[in-house]
């Protein structure tokens, strides 16, 4: 063991990996403990306390992780006087259309005509309802952008649209918006994901244009008391992923869901 404590944590956990489950099972638990170690002693979410463990070393790793917060105060305090430009009751949000921060702010960044930008901005943030920020969510997104400022965030818009781009991370912020509009419930309104099919998509697929039509076209009823499961969203994205509209290659024998065979037959005709 004694040459095993002079190998970096990384190769540490390998090692055990292979020679001991139960040792791997206690080292990921002993890093739940420092996230809620940090979180507590700080008053910070864990998503932030997360934030901070990535950042040091892993030796020490609670302590250094406060060292951090406090190099980051004066970046805090001055993301809290932003944040409070735009607060309503405690969040950046859209409440009604005379108390609406969360356009404001998008207006501000120069996002306001970027769709898949406020979303990924969203996904950075790490915003669990949707259009609303709170506090440490903004402080954290910033932070993580490595923005001071809103006038900071606005300049990082073309750096941004690149980013998405280049890493092709459309898919993974098309997953992660699902999550976030159907609060953990797995589920979503037809014609709100209708709404986001064409928001989402429209850049992505030129053939979503047909699928929205047909979607509207629907009875109204159906519509009305139709859910959207998380399965069929993947699934709608695999689809114009895979098949678009070469429909020699659709395969009825695979498992695609009913809206999609519905949808094929439709165009077949």
């Amino acid at each position: 063991m004694r040459k095993l404590s002079y190998l970096p944590y990384k190769y540490f956990l390998i090692l055990l990996k292979f020679n001991n489950k139960n040792i791997q099972i206690s080292i990921m638990k002993q890093e739940d403990q420092d996230e809620i170690s940090v979180s507590q002693s700080l008053g910070i979410s864990r998503r932030f306390a997360k934030y901070l463990l990535k950042q040091v070393a892993h030796y020490d790793r609670v302590r250094k992780a406060k060292e951090e917060y406090q190099k980051l105060t004066k970046r805090i305090q001055s993301l809290t006087v932003a944040f409070s430009d735009y607060e309503i009751d405690g969040l950046i949000q859209y409440k009604d259309k005379d108390n609406d921060s969360y356009t404001r702010f998008m207006r501000d960044a120069g996002l306001e005509s970027h769709q898949v930008l406020q979303l990924y901005i969203t996904y950075k943030f790490g915003a669990q309802k949707g259009a609303m920020f709170t506090l440490q969510e903004f402080i954290l997104g910033m932070i993580r952008l490595r923005c001071n400022s809103v006038k900071d965030l606005k300049k990082l818009t073309p750096e941004l649209l690149q980013k998405i781009k280049k890493e092709n991370k459309y898919k993974k912020l098309y997953k992660y918006y699902f999550g976030v509009i159907s609060l953990g419930k797995n589920v979503i309104r037809f014609t709100e994901a209708i709404t986001l099919w064409e928001s989402l998509l429209k850049d992505q697929f030129k053939e979503i244009t047909d699928f929205i039509q047909f979607c509207q076209a629907k009875p109204q009823e159906f519509q009305t008391i139709t859910k959207v499961s998380f399965d069929l969203w993947c699934q709608v994205w695999k689809f114009f992923e895979t098949i678009g509209n070469d429909y020699q290659k659709f395969d009825e024998n695979d498992a695609w869901p009913l809206l999609i065979f519905e949808y094929v037959e439709f165009k077949k005709k």
